[in-house]
């Protein structure tokens, strides 16, 4: 999924002339996958930098586990240390 959307940022990008800075891509991404050990840490860099693109702004927020979670989950653990990130991505 991760990489089909870099594939149509890519293509929006593209757009705009090589040479212009202008386009950006807004990605709401998990690392939830990166704590649970089915994905690897620096995926998102990776894509960036197989498509010729940065990371120019990055923000993270946690996850919020409730009680529910902790009862009832197996995953409580990788969930409760997880985070939402918002990356701002360019390119080069």
């Amino acid at each position: 999924m991760v990489e089909f959307m870099h594939a149509k940022q890519e293509e929006c990008l593209n757009k705009e002339n090589k040479k212009s800075r202008k386009g950006r891509f807004l990605l709401v991404y998990s690392d939830l996958s990166e704590n649970l050990g089915i994905q690897a840490k620096d995926r998102i860099q990776q894509l960036c930098e197989q498509h010729q693109m940065i990371i120019s702004d990055k923000k993270s927020v946690k996850l919020a586990a409730t009680d529910l979670y902790r009862k009832n989950d197996p995953n409580y653990g990788p969930k409760s240390i997880s985070s939402v990130i918002l990356y701002e991505i360019t390119r080069v």
